[in-house]
């Protein structure tokens, strides 16, 4: 018995040492380059890491390239955490100074499971566009793997096979070279997959800015699982040699996209479900966004609206839901949701607001079931727009105040309605509601708390009770 109990207590303290392990990496250390505390910290992120380690990074610049492929062990993860002055580890050889800036890399290439990037402050309400921990930046003159993409996540032999799972990315700037480059730049890229693999799975990217890319912020292939929430995408390029969105996927499953800010995204659509090589979507949740242009941009919006499709007619769309999103400014062809291609199953579009957009909205009734979208100040309502029995067209702006970046409404302007209503409605698509974040808007606001539950991004609250107004610094929209 003693020999058992003694087995069991070492197996646990092996089991948390592993778990609370924590090295160190500084820029300009000049100690041992052993990781075991600040003063011997790693001067750059080792070749070579080791799984359950916790690895602290300081303050400064650290190039790379840099290929996460450690063999993985069990779900053992590896955590790179920026340290701050309050969250640091060991404070042996430790100074403030280290932890009041950012830790600066140019590039990570992920090829295996369990990795975990955490800038730990910036990002969200309210430091949409700062104040970020760690950055991952463009830097001019550095030769990048996989033909410019700033964040590659592929296989680790073969890019097509056993691609990666389970990455987490948090409070992290992704910062492209601009949108003038003559590069397909993507700034998080998977893999096409072949037929005897999957897509990469279970990525997390929140409380982050992804912007200035010469082509997509995400590019996604048959890729599962993924959750991008409270992040701010802006300014991208798309030419005909490079066509471009915000998010660009192909054979999606199970995506969930709420909660963030859109700004300036040219290409087909914001977010364009792509069919051209007839893969299966299924199952996109998208919500609680703000999509817009400003002043700053020249561009426009293809023909397939904020969300849609493309036309390839052997490919499956289905049980995509698109609600409480609020579409301001947005010029081109298209400001609405347009699913012309292939086969459409149970596409929802429901509780969106539209706002002075001046470019044509269609909702196209063939494909989307839509209702309870509201109207307000837009270049044509006509018979392209949805003719849901209880949409609404607006008599005021009900927002507070757009040309200065403030979203919040000024007043309740529903009823919209409501989820539980929805699934009373449509009861065989209560499963894909089982998770209540939609309940939350992007202030953390609960919607349906006030008279209703409002149309758009953001649920009304009195203004003079809102600590945190939705207007990130330095950006005026267009008037």
């Amino acid at each position: 018995m003693k020999k058992i109990g003694f087995s069991l207590i070492f197996l646990c303290f092996l089991v948390f040492s592993n778990l609370f392990s924590e090295k160190y990496i500084r820029s300009g250390a000049t100690g041992l380059n052993d990781g075991s505390n600040w003063y011997n910290a790693y001067s750059n992120i080792p070749e070579s890491l080791e799984r359950g380690e916790t690895y602290y990074i300081a303050d400064g610049y650290y190039p790379g390239p840099h290929y996460f492929d450690d063999i993985e062990n069990g779900s053992q993860w590896i955590l790179f955490k920026k340290a701050t002055k309050l969250f640091h580890g060991t404070s042996s050889g430790w100074n403030d100074s280290y932890g009041e800036d950012q830790a600066i890399l140019n590039n990570i290439q992920i090829s295996r499971d369990y990795y975990e990037i955490d800038g730990v402050e910036g990002g969200g309400d309210p430091n949409w566009i700062d104040n970020f921990g760690i950055k991952i930046e463009y830097i001019s003159g550095y030769t990048y793997p996989l033909n410019e993409k700033l964040v590659a996540l592929v296989g680790p032999s073969d890019f097509a096979l056993n691609q990666p799972q389970n990455l987490n990315f948090k409070h992290i700037d992704f910062k492209h070279g601009g949108i003038g480059l003559d590069i397909n730049g993507d700034i998080i890229y998977t893999y096409p997959p072949n037929s005897f693999s999957e897509g990469v799975k279970n990525v997390y990217i929140g409380h982050s800015y992804l912007h200035d890319c010469a082509r997509n912020q995400i590019l996604t292939f048959l890729s599962e699982n993924w959750t991008v929430e409270y992040s701010f995408f802006a300014r991208n390029f798309s030419s005909s040699e490079r066509h471009s969105e915000g998010w660009q996927d192909f054979g999606g499953q199970n995506m969930t996209i709420r909660n963030n800010i859109w700004e300036d995204i040219t290409g087909t659509s914001f977010i364009a479900l792509k069919k051209n090589f007839g893969y299966e979507q299924s199952n996109f949740m998208i919500y609680g966004n703000v999509f817009i242009y400003t002043e700053l941009y020249d561009g426009q919006l293809g023909g397939q609206g904020v969300v849609g499709d493309t036309d390839e007619v052997d490919a499956v769309t289905k049980d995509i839901y698109i609600f409480n999103n609020t579409i301001y400014n947005v010029f081109g062809w298209n400001a609405g949701f347009s699913f012309t291609g292939g086969t459409n199953e149970d596409i929802h579009a429901f509780n969106n607001l539209f706002v002075d957009n001046p470019s044509s909205i269609r909702v196209d009734q063939s494909s989307v079931i839509s209702d309870y979208n509201f109207y307000y100040h837009n270049y044509t309502y006509s018979s392209e727009h949805s003719s849901g029995l209880n949409d609404k067209i607006l008599d005021s702006n009900p927002l507070e105040d757009p040309s200065n970046f403030i979203f919040n409404l000024s007043e309740e302007i529903g009823p919209g309605i409501s989820i539980d209503q929805f699934i009373v409605e449509n009861p065989l698509l209560a499963t894909f509601f089982s998770d209540d974040s939609y309940l939350y808007d992007m202030h953390n606001t609960k919607r349906g708390d006030g008279l209703f539950w409002d149309p758009g991004a953001l649920e009304y609250i009195s203004f003079s009770s809102l600590d945190k107004p939705f207007k990130p610094s330095g950006i005026k929209v267009r008037n």
